[in-house]
């Protein structure tokens, strides 16, 4: 039993002194850094180095490496002009109606708002959707912010003038 115990951790230590080896110096090891390339970057052609010292990526290839973290593409952004600022239109306020106000298991109110005349939304106080957030709920009304601006919504409905014509 010993005997197996003393072997597995001979293996072990064998394992974690191969693997720090092999981080030492495979992945930390870069071309470029050997005397010979930088001796060939002063004045020294590579054709006169021996071959035993000539680098195996030269400085075309590690230019054009395919991984190499200096290969970005930054797509440029358009310039715009003062005449396309003025020309670009705010954005169009939503249609917004609320359908109805109710409370969950948790006594929190919950509002179902219908954005541009599609399902309504269930959404609670602080929660965001197409620029929308839902600032605060009440039991007949709902407070939404959109580009700076507080839109209520009321469920209260609108009182008329009495028609001074019709039957009293």
């Amino acid at each position: 039993m010993i005997r197996q115990v003393c072997i597995v951790c001979v293996a072990g230590l064998l394992f974690l002194a191969a693997s720090g080896n092999f981080y030492y110096k495979a992945l930390q090891h870069d071309p470029l850094a050997e005397v010979s390339v930088k001796k060939a970057r002063l004045s020294v052609p590579e054709k006169s180095l021996p071959a035993a010292y000539k680098p195996a990526w030269s400085p075309v290839i590690h230019e054009k490496n395919l991984f190499s973290p200096n290969r970005t593409y930054k797509e440029p952004k358009p310039v715009l002009t003062a005449e396309q600022l003025k020309a670009i239109e705010p954005p169009k306020r939503p249609e917004l109606a609320l359908k109805g106000v109710v409370q969950d298991s948790f006594n929190e109110y919950v509002a179902y708002i219908e954005i541009g005349k599609a399902k309504a939304l269930p959404m609670r106080k602080g929660d965001k959707t197409e620029n929308l957030e839902l600032i605060d709920i009440s039991g007949r009304k709902a407070v939404l912010k959109w580009n700076d601006e507080m839109i209520t919504l009321n469920l209260d409905k609108i009182k008329t003038i009495d028609n001074p014509k019709g039957p009293k």
